[in-house]
Parts: C-alpha cells; structure tokens; sequence
C-alpha cells in the first residue's frame, strides 16, 4: 500500500473576477447548429475596473441564414436581421459609462483598444437532470488573463445606420436602426456590433444581465427585404425545409460573480 502526499492547493491570484453565465449562451459555448439557427449571436468579456465596478465588452454578431431556393437556378434567400435592440442590466448597481449614440455610416469604422486590469473566468451554469436527480454540468470555462491587450473594431459597409443609446439608472438600452426612407437597401446583413457599458455595484455579488431582441426578417437573393406576402411563403420554405429559428424574440443571458475556487496542483 502507498500512501499520497495531499494534493496541493493554490488560491486564484486576487485579481481574478469569475463569472457564473446563465444560460450558457454565448458565442464560444454554441454548437454548429445553434449557431445556424440564430441570426444574432452574443459574446462578451468582462474586467474589473475596481472592486465594486466590471466594465462588460459585448461582441454582438449578425449572422444571417441562407435558405437555397429555386428550380433551374438556385440561388441564397436570407433570414436575418439589420436592426437590433440591446440592454446591460447592473443588477442592484448602475451603469457610470456605456457606448453613446452615433451615426454609422458607410465603412464605419471604430477601434477601441483595450487592456485588461484583471483576469477573467466565464463559467456556464448547466443542469442536467436524470429522473429525480439534477447536477450541474461544466462545459468548460472561458478564461482570460490579465495584463492582455485586445482591440475591439465596429466596421459597416452599408447604408447609414443609426445607434441609439439610452440610459436608464440600473440599466442602458441601445437601438440599432434604419433611417425610415423608401429607398433604403438592406444590403448588409452580416457583421458585428461592439459596445461597452461600464457598471458599479455598492454591495456584492456583481450581478446583472444582458437581452438581445433582434428584428428578424426574410431577404431575396440580391438580400433586399422582402414583402409581407413573400415572407409569409419563406416561412413556408422554412418548414418545408426542416430549418428551426431559435430565439425568434429574442434572449437574455444572466451574469453572477462567484467566489474564486481553489483548484490541485
């Protein structure tokens, strides 16, 4: 019989902020078929800017779905979409900072570059449930360390855009719209979207959420939107072809700081 030394345990270093997301929906936890049935996708990073305050970098990426259509010639009809509501919600907290309003226009183009102050760990909250027995299950963590520089670049080939911010105390929305002319061409469904919204919270846990309620809709070929009597038929196409939209109106992640856990050396 051999008797092992204990296995040595080392604490997280202080400036580690770890993240408990739920559910798991976030860009790098998605499966290929989650990510061909969402039209609007979501990643975000998260630093602490101090010990009450987490400044949160969202990713917020349009993915249109191409559905082939036709008989002799068979061309890509879309689902997707060019407009966007988004919300950051600080939980019992409220947001000090956040990406303002401003026009995006034709080969828009913005880098932010920033460096991280803290390490970051993102864990997904899932449970499995097995007859009457539930049990969280690990996906594996999103981790990033500290002292990392990393550049974040909004860029739009397309019409003129509008981003619409509005802060709400505990919470900042932000509206990404078309101008309401007629001659407007859709011609650019795919791309992402980077904001920042900068929240403080005067007790703990660090706590919030974020909701993405994209506007869906049915593009041609040429990706011009289509009208009301051809998108009922691509609805049509939709089911005949077995393809299933998730999240039609929308989803929402919840974040919640956790306490640092040990982990063998």
């Amino acid at each position: 019989m051999s008797i092992q030394p204990p296995a040595r345990l080392e604490q997280p270093p202080s400036n580690l902020v770890c993240l408990r997301i739920k559910p798991p929906f976030l860009l790098p936890w998605l499966s290929a078929t989650e990510k061909r049935s969402n039209v609007v996708v979501l990643d975000f990073e998260a630093d602490g800017e101090d010990a009450h305050t987490l400044r949160l970098d969202l990713n917020v990426a349009f993915t249109p779905i191409p559905v082939r259509r036709g008989v002799v010639t068979r061309v890509d009809y879309y689902v997707g979409s060019t407009e966007a509501d988004i919300a950051v919600t600080a939980l019992h907290g409220r947001v000090i900072n956040h990406t303002p309003s401003v026009p995006l226009k034709v080969s828009y183009s913005n880098t932010t570059k920033v460096d991280r102050k803290t390490g970051l760990r993102l864990s997904p909250a899932v449970t499995a449930k097995a007859g009457e027995t539930e049990a969280e299950v690990e996906m594996g963590s999103i981790s990033r360390t500290a002292g990392r520089s990393a550049s974040f670049t909004a860029k739009f080939e397309n019409e003129e855009r509008q981003l619409n911010a509005l802060l709400l105390g505990d919470a900042v929305e932000w509206s990404l719209r078309f101008p309401q002319t007629a001659m407007v061409i859709q011609d650019f469904l795919q791309g992402n979207l980077y904001l920042f919204a900068e929240c403080n919270w005067p007790i703990m846990p660090r706590s919030g959420s974020i909701a993405i309620r994209p506007d869906i809709q049915f593009f041609d070929h040429t990706r011009r939107l289509l009208g009301r009597m051809q998108s009922l038929a691509m609805r049509c196409v939709l089911w005949k072809h077995g393809i299933t939209l998730q999240h039609w109106d929308g989803f929402s992640v919840d974040f919640e700081e956790v306490k640092h856990e040990r982990s063998a050396g």
